[in-house]
């Protein structure tokens, strides 16, 4: 009886274990379907600001360089914010934009006071000043064999967030040429 008990005990422990392993094949995250490439990951970005800020009052917008890795303004940031404004413009939900160049003009006439990065607190303060009624913001993390992109529709005056969105792009050769590019 004891020494069913024990085999019984035992087979309960193995079963235990084996359904704490892996289910399948282990893929790493370059793999993972959620990683896109650059292009299909910033039409995914666009494309959920547009579904996310739908009926919010965005007024005139403009989108800010995207900052990082760290604290800094990458290549990588800026044509990601190229191409995602670009792709707002071409979706028709935005009605009034202030172009990209326009902005980086009236930020040179505030280098002093600014630094170029911008976060919620600093929509909010500089937004009304840029004439301006929403900006979007985004992050880049490198994450390793990825690239998680965040972006977030800020209204100016307010500092409230009117739309998020975020995707993660596989971190191919030309990833990794303009990411850490200044």
């Amino acid at each position: 009886m004891l020494r069913r008990l024990s085999i019984c005990l035992c087979l309960i422990v193995a079963l235990v274990a084996a359904g704490c392993g892996p289910a399948g094949k282990n893929i790493g995250p370059d793999t993972s379907p959620q990683a896109m490439p650059l292009g299909e990951g910033i039409k995914a970005l666009a494309k959920g600001l547009c579904e996310s800020s739908a009926g919010k009052p965005v007024g005139k917008i403009t989108v800010a360089d995207f900052l990082g890795p760290g604290s800094e303004i990458y290549v990588l940031g800026e044509h990601i914010s190229d191409k995602v404004s670009v792709r707002l413009f071409a979706s028709g939900t935005f009605t009034d934009f202030m172009e990209r160049r326009q902005l980086k003009q009236v930020l040179q006439g505030l280098k002093d006071e600014h630094s170029g990065y911008f976060d919620p607190k600093t929509v909010q303060r500089f937004g009304s000043l840029i004439g301006v009624d929403s900006m979007v913001i985004g992050t880049i993390e490198d994450l390793g064999p990825v690239v998680d992109v965040t972006a977030k529709i800020i209204q100016s005056g307010t500092g409230r967030l009117l739309a998020m969105a975020d995707v993660q792009t596989a971190k191919d050769d030309t990833v990794r040429g303009l990411l850490y590019k200044e």
